[in-house]
Formats: structure tokens, C-alpha cells, sequence
């Protein structure tokens, strides 16, 4: 039990955050009350915080050039398995085939320019099935077109394949 210096309520230690440099390894105020302090801070100096952030944008404008939404555009597919990469990255197995991976996102650009329309990177068994999880391999990735992978709701259907 712990006494909150700006309410003056008695809680239990987890209503409390850690903070390693205080002597019982606490912070003085309760999580509530530090909620409360940090927001008003917050929108106390939210205009400052707007000047300083304008400021550093515009002394390194030279290092956001790269990142531009003309290069999303032009380098979709490198941008799409780069966020299929980070979404699934505690199911990436070491033993999957990085190169027959980037095939299949390659595969599936070259469709849409190719033909236009929506081509989605699906995974056959989905991650967060109820009955069965896949992984993010790529013996588990196929390519479906955007009504069909929508219809097919992240559900496995053994039979349907």
C-alpha cells in the first residue's frame, strides 16, 4: 500500500507506475493522477511543441525527401512485403525461403500491371484461424484477387483449395 501525493489516497502498488530511482521503486502519484499531470502539461506547451517540430522539419527537409508518397506508389510491392514482414514477424520460420517470397509479391505486382484490378498476397492456412494457425512461410502464401481473398473472410476451408 502506497499513499499518492496529489490525491492523497491510499492504493495498492500496482496502481502506481515503476520508477527504478525512487526509493520503494514507485512513482509518487498514482497512475490516475499522473494521467491527468502529463495531459495538462501536454496542452500546455502543445504550441511550443508545434513550433519546435515545424522547425526540425524544415532544417532536414533533405531527409524525408526519399520518403515521399510517389515512392509508396512507384515501389508498392517492396512496400507491401516490408509490412507483411513486420505484421508477421513472430511467424517468420528460419527455414523460409526469402527469395520465393519476394517472387510471389513480385508475381502478384506484375498481375496488377499487367491486367489492372486488385491481387491480394493471401496466406492459405490464415495466423489467427479458431481451429488451426498458419505461419508466414512461403509454402503458406498464395495469390487470390482482392473480391476473392475478401469473401474468403481469414478462414481455412481444407476442401476449398
Amino acid at each position: 500500500m502506497k499513499t499518492c501525493r496529489t490525491c492523497a489516497e491510499t492504493l495498492d502498488l500496482d496502481a502506481f507506475h515503476k520508477k527504478a530511482s525512487a526509493r520503494d521503486g514507485r512513482h509518487p502519484d498514482c497512475k490516475q493522477c499522473r494521467k491527468k499531470i502529463e495531459k495538462a502539461r501536454y496542452e500546455e506547451n502543445i504550441e511550443r511543441r508545434k513550433e519546435q517540430m515545424s522547425a526540425y522539419y524544415k532544417a532536414n527537409a533533405h531527409r524525408w525527401a526519399e520518403y515521399t508518397p510517389r515512392w509508396n506508389k512507384e515501389n508498392r510491392n517492396a512496400l507491401r512485403k516490408a509490412t507483411a514482414r513486420h505484421r508477421n514477424k513472430e511467424r517468420i520460420m528460419p527455414w523460409n525461403d526469402a527469395v520465393r517470397e519476394d517472387f510471389i509479391y513480385y508475381a502478384g505486382w506484375v498481375i496488377e500491371q499487367t491486367y489492372g484490378g486488385k491481387v491480394h498476397v493471401d496466406h492459405i492456412i490464415p495466423l489467427n484461424g479458431k481451429l488451426v494457425s498458419g505461419l508466414h512461410v512461403d509454402t503458406n502464401l498464395q495469390l487470390l484477387s482482392q473480391s476473392r481473398n475478401l469473401k474468403k473472410h481469414a478462414k481455412y476451408d481444407p476442401w476449398q483449395n
